[in-house]
């Protein structure tokens, strides 16, 4: 065990869970070494699914950084990975996710396309779920609550649930 790194003797006593987080983060931190925060942006705006799935995974692992606040990064690394979903940081990112968080329209599936939808669907929460994290962080905050087309699409996607809602029976007590 002596001649084992220090990165290889701590991983032997993290959870697996823990390490399979420290080893997406550190792919991530690799990535943005090689190709910088560009490359995140240009998937998600190309519009090809597996691009766009490589972006928002990534992103959604920078957004729950969960390394100590007061350290630096991901092994190898001198910046938190948590500055790539910062809008005062990166502020194209925003405009790139909007589209993406619009639901894909409803419609007859043609076949073969009934898993372009499902991957679409997921687009569509992963991004959700990347808004929502991006929120959390406090130098976040102030940019989104000034972003017109989020407020829009926030509102717009609250009336289509509100209008799902009243489409639906009324909820009875016998049936609590």
């Amino acid at each position: 065990i002596h001649s084992l790194s220090v990165h290889t003797r701590l991983c032997i006593y993290m959870p697996r869970g823990v390490r399979r987080v420290r080893d997406a983060q550190n792919e991530v931190a690799r990535a943005v070494q090689v190709y910088g925060f560009r490359r995140f942006l240009l998937s998600l705006e190309s519009g090809l699914p597996s691009e766009v799935s490589w972006a928002l995974n990534a992103l959604l692992v920078a957004s729950c950084d969960t390394v100590d606040p007061h350290s630096a990064g991901p092994i190898g690394t001198t910046f938190r990975l948590d500055s790539l979903v910062s809008v005062q940081r990166n502020p194209p990112l925003l405009r790139a996710l909007l589209p993406l968080a619009i639901p894909p329209a409803d419609g007859e599936a043609m076949p073969g396309e009934g898993s372009a939808r499902e991957l679409a669907m997921l687009h569509h929460r992963q991004a959700w779920l990347l808004l929502r994290n991006m929120a959390l962080l406090p130098e976040n905050e102030q940019p989104m609550a000034h972003s017109l087309a989020l407020r829009r699409l926030v509102l717009w996607q609250l009336q289509s649930a509100l209008q799902a809602h009243d489409a639906d029976e009324p909820l009875r007590l016998e049936d609590i």
